[in-house]
């Protein structure tokens, strides 16, 4: 059998399957872990508790996290439930060390067209990583350009 961190990752992902109000506080514990893998898992079931606020909070506070990869979880769950409030945090990420953290900053803007059509601060991020020294950047800003209507 696979040792303590191994059944703690299995749990956290558990807990994803039966989103319960009350499984936060843990999930907050956990996402103080020093085990990237299992913050990563909490990311993964914290997306599972959908716009639930307290949820939200929790993602908007793992894209501080060290590791880009647990960055990168947080950006694509906030992309995918799309709440406004999550913006301003998602586009300061613009400026991040990684490229691929960038990338996804990018990509999780893109799903935001339907609720923000012409919001010129998402456009200026846009513009900022079209902009970018590495391609893989430069990329995603260019196709999520294309999703996104132009601005006004």
């Amino acid at each position: 059998m696979g040792n303590d961190e191994d059944l703690r990752r299995a749990a956290i992902w558990l807990l994803g399957f039966v989103p319960e109000p009350a499984d936060l506080n843990l999930l907050a514990h956990a996402a103080q872990a020093s085990d990237e893998a299992i913050r990563s898992a909490v990311v993964g079931t914290l997306g599972s508790h959908g716009t639930e606020p307290a949820a939200i909070d929790l993602l908007l506070q793992l894209l501080a996290d060290p590791s880009p990869q647990v960055r990168i979880s947080a950006l694509s769950s906030l992309g995918f439930l799309q709440q406004p409030r999550t913006l301003q945090k998602i586009r300061s990420l613009a400026n991040d060390d990684s490229p691929r953290v960038r990338a996804w900053v990018a990509i999780a803007l893109s799903n935001f067209s339907a609720l923000e059509p012409a919001d010129v601060a998402t456009s200026a991020v846009l513009d900022q990583l079209a902009a970018d020294a590495d391609p893989y950047v430069r990329d995603q800003a260019a196709a999520a350009r294309q999703r996104k209507p132009p601005r006004r």
